[in-house]
């Protein structure tokens, strides 16, 4: 039913586009692959790809501004391992949090305050979901001015795919799809405040939507299932760049040593894609989940991971 009415408001309230340039946008819930994609494709020379860049909604643009100028010029240092997440998570607010998930993604502190200058100029907000993809997106563009790359995008942390395409209708929609029994192990290794309920929901939701504009055909899309890029990552990574305006290069496959702002930054995963692509994190789930949660995640999900080659009991 919430996939229907997201649906119909779409529909009767579509959103305006924010660009008609080509762009590339990394689609799929936590702990499925965005981060290792986004990282892939911002080791090329000519992509520039942001991470978490969707804010939540945000407080008046003054605030932002306040918050901004408050902050310390020097990053903190840099943290791994659950100890700094939860750290982040007990000490930083939204806003805060937000301007260094910017950090992380390249964006220049000046770079976040011209924005917000201009948006002060104009009135406008970032409370609406376009409001706050279309200043991801000014980001982003700085970020591609500076560095002069000719392609910019970032992760979409959110399913309303249906809405992105109508911002970007020539954007190139990648979407990563994980066994759910493994995003729920992931998630709960990686010391996430997710229930299995909200993460499996969150599974479905994610997969039903993205497999709706995929059914449209009105934009460029590819699906790819974790298991499958991490067992033929070239071949895979390959095929995306027939849909895009660069040509692929080899320092993709050197992601884990690249220019990727990933790696000056104090992101969770930094570690995990600071190495070579491994194997071992598929099928963790057999070693880590009960009975009791193999059989919640199997009903709940079934339906999806059937039609997208999961095997699941009976």
């Amino acid at each position: 039913m919430k996939h229907t009415i997201r649906h119909i408001l779409t529909t009767l309230f579509p959103p305006s586009p924010i660009s008609d340039e080509k762009a590339l946008f990394v689609c799929g819930m936590s702990r499925s692959g965005t981060t290792l994609l986004s990282t892939i494709f911002d080791s090329h020379p000519e992509i520039s790809m942001g991470y978490e860049l969707i804010p939540p909604p945000l407080p008046p643009v003054g605030v932002l501004m306040g918050v901004l100028r408050n902050m310390p010029d020097t990053p903190p240092p840099k943290r791994t391992g659950r100890e700094g997440k939860v750290i982040r998570l007990a000490s930083e607010d939204d806003v805060e949090l937000y301007f260094k998930r910017c950090s992380r993604s390249g964006i220049l502190r000046e770079e976040i305050g011209d924005a917000l200058e201009k948006l002060r100029a104009s009135g406008g907000k970032i409370t609406k979901l376009p409001e706050r993809v279309s200043f991801a997106w000014q980001l982003m563009e700085s970020r591609k001015a500076r560095t002069k790359t000719s392609l910019s995008g970032f992760k979409l942390n959110t399913p309303a795919f249906e809405q992105a395409t109508m911002m970007f209708p020539h954007g190139v929609f990648l979407f990563t799809l994980r066994d759910p029994r493994d995003v729920v192990a992931s998630h709960r290794k990686a010391g996430f405040y997710s229930s299995m309920e909200h993460v499996c929901r969150a599974w479905n939701s994610y997969l039903v939507e993205f497999e709706r504009i995929m059914r449209y055909g009105l934009v460029q899309t590819i699906m790819y299932r974790y298991e499958d890029l991490v067992s033929d990552f070239e071949g895979r990574i390959k095929n995306v760049f027939e849909l895009l305006p660069v040509g692929y290069d080899d320092a993709v496959m050197e992601f884990h040593r690249s220019k990727a702002s990933i790696h000056e930054s104090t992101h969770p995963n930094s570690e995990n894609i600071s190495t070579p692509l491994y194997t071992s994190s598929v099928g963790r789930w057999q070693d880590s989940l009960s009975g009791e949660d193999l059989a919640y995640i199997e009903r709940t999900c079934r339906a999806g991971m059937l039609r997208h080659g999961y095997r699941v009991g009976k």
